[in-house]
């Protein structure tokens, strides 16, 4: 998980980890609340809390390129029996 995501003991939001049934709307809810220093932190954050909630080994963010047809993976979060998905990775049609 990422820093201070999976419990408050090391001085992070209290984001339940995978391994509780977490309440998503409070998840959320305290998500939403907490500060991030950048984009990628956030996004990593949102991209850890997605398969918490979903039961999901992996998930990703991706952007279309108009030019290309493609959408290119910006940020990935992968579990042990995941997708192994990476950022950077284009054209997922041939992936999945």
């Amino acid at each position: 998980m990422a820093p201070g995501l999976a419990d408050n003991q090391a001085g992070g939001s209290e984001i339940p980890d995978g391994d509780r049934a977490p309440d998503t709307l409070a998840t959320l809810s305290l998500l939403a609340g907490r500060g991030f220093a950048s984009t990628e932190e956030s996004m990593a954050a949102v991209l850890e809390l997605i398969p918490a909630q979903t039961g999901m080994r992996s998930s990703f963010a991706t952007r279309y390129d108009r030019n290309s047809g493609e959408f290119r993976v910006l940020a990935t979060h992968n579990q042990p029996g995941g997708c192994d998905v990476t950022a950077g990775a284009a054209s997922l049609q041939d992936t999945f």
